[in-house]
């Protein structure tokens, strides 16, 4: 397991601060993102549709793409997979895999 430098450490402290929620695999800019819309108040405004794949797996659960996924749906942002990350999931039978604001 990698460390975090003091930018990750900086950046997932203020996102906590400001109530933003943040996984382990999720990239730094994709949090320097929520944090900016959050302080500028654009969190407020109409959600624009952003590209997303929503993930369901097996109850007993399935790991894929460096993530575990259950019963419960996940909605990943496009932006936070990895090149083959989509293509990986859709491959999978196990999984129900829904993308969506993607064009």
């Amino acid at each position: 397991m990698t460390e975090k430098n003091a930018e990750r450490l900086a950046l997932e402290e203020k996102a906590k601060s400001l109530g933003i929620a943040i996984t382990a695999n999720m990239k730094d800019e994709t949090i320097a993102a929520k944090i900016e819309a959050a302080e500028s108040g654009q969190d407020d405004a109409p959600k624009k549709s952003v590209p997303s794949v929503t993930v369901k797996g097996p109850e007993k659960g399935r790991r894929r793409i460096g993530r575990s996924f259950g019963a419960k749906a996940e909605i990943i942002p496009l932006s936070d997979l990895n090149k083959g990350d989509l293509e990986a999931l859709k491959a999978d039978p196990q999984l129900m895999v829904v993308v969506s604001g993607a064009d």
